[in-house]
């Protein structure tokens, strides 16, 4: 439906046109989301070039485009691109939304998680807890946004090895999640995911075995069987498992979580 609708933009009004801009931009959505990320960056990009041509470089409608190149950049692992891209959006936003708007808080967050994937742990904190001190200016202490934020970076300081600390956020993160969401909410499974990752990284493993398995069990539930987040979930117990000496449970559950990726995501 979705190309359907773009081919009859173009035929009526021709390439240079903002409704085939949107057209081509929802089209990119879709793509996405049916994991075809190359094909959605192609049509993406035209969007974004159109967008520029005839509204600006700072332009609120561009800089959405701006926004969900960045993102597919990351999903597909081209992170000094990613990064570079969502600098750009930021700065627009900034410009147009001012520094207190949850739009803002979205792009800092998103820019933070791409830096911390390129291992740039020091600046992604900083990220962080900017994006975390807005959404809590914007929405008060308790709101999943904020939940989010603390979950985010709670998982930095776990990669530099602070664990006391994000065990904490960790913790603070679920609390919220729990009271905002329920009890089985794939965003409270999120949480449960990054506690018992710090736990494991602790030597708790008792502890850690009983959070990957509660939020392996909500994933499951939630999400069905074969999904990659339950993938995840199966290769945290894993390791577990394997800091346990249990091996064949590791090797047998290590299978499962690779069998299923490979099924879901190719």
């Amino acid at each position: 439906a979705q190309r359907d609708a773009l081919e009859m933009d173009i035929a009526l009004l021709g390439n240079e046109h903002l409704n085939v801009a949107r057209a081509q931009n929802n089209l990119s959505i879709m793509l996405r989301d049916e994991g075809k990320l190359s094909e959605a960056e192609t049509v993406l990009r035209k969007a974004l070039a159109t967008r520029r041509r005839l509204l600006g470089n700072t332009n609120a409608e561009t800089a959405v485009s701006i926004n969900n190149l960045a993102s597919l950049l990351w999903k597909q692992v081209k992170l000094a691109e990613a990064e570079s891209t969502q600098r750009e959006a930021l700065d627009i936003q900034r410009a147009l939304l001012g520094n207190r708007h949850p739009d803002l808080a979205v792009s800092i967050n998103n820019l933070g998680t791409i830096l911390e994937d390129q291992g740039k742990f020091a600046e992604a904190e900083r990220t962080h807890l900017e994006a975390l001190a807005m959404r809590t200016n914007v929405f008060g202490a308790e709101h999943a946004d904020v939940a989010g934020s603390l979950h985010n970076l709670a998982r930095v300081l776990c990669d530099e090895g602070r664990y006391a600390e994000a065990e904490r956020l960790h913790q603070q993160a679920l609390d919220m999640r729990r009271k905002l969401l329920g009890l089985e909410h794939p965003q409270v499974a999120q949480s449960l995911h990054g506690l018992a990752s710090v736990l494991c990284a602790e030597a708790k493993l008792t502890e850690s075995e009983s959070n990957y398995v509660q939020a392996l069990t909500i994933r499951t539930n939630r999400l069905g069987r074969e999904h990659p987040d339950v993938a995840q979930s199966l290769q945290g117990l894993a390791i577990v498992r394997r800091e346990q000496g249990r091996l064949q449970d590791a090797e047998s559950l290590c299978r499962q979580a690779t069998e299923m990726r490979r099924k879901v995501l190719g």
